[in-house]
């Protein structure tokens, strides 16, 4: 995923690595050296970067990572939703 201005290129590694390089994309297109950030805990290959969002300035990231076991998780069908309540 690219920051919002463009000067940096944000990447996960095979082992899930969060990883950011500097890009100049003016007259001549250059990188930098990839540096390592932190440790996701996600995999790649497993929805790749739709698993994780950098704000416009690249300094905080949304990472959606399982927390491991077995979470369980209520869900409330309401139907009939608009008559009235039952007294």
């Amino acid at each position: 995923m690219w920051r919002g201005d463009g000067k940096e290129l944000f990447f996960l590694t095979a082992d899930g690595q969060m990883m950011a390089v500097a890009v100049n994309t003016g007259s001549q297109f250059e990188i930098g050296n990839p540096e390592p950030l932190f440790q996701t805990g996600i995999s790649p290959g497993t929805g790749g970067n739709r698993q994780y969002a950098v704000t416009k300035d690249g300094q905080r990231f949304l990472i959606n990572a399982g927390l491991g076991g077995t979470i369980q998780t209520v869900l409330t069908v309401v139907t009939d939703w608009r008559a009235p309540a039952a007294q």
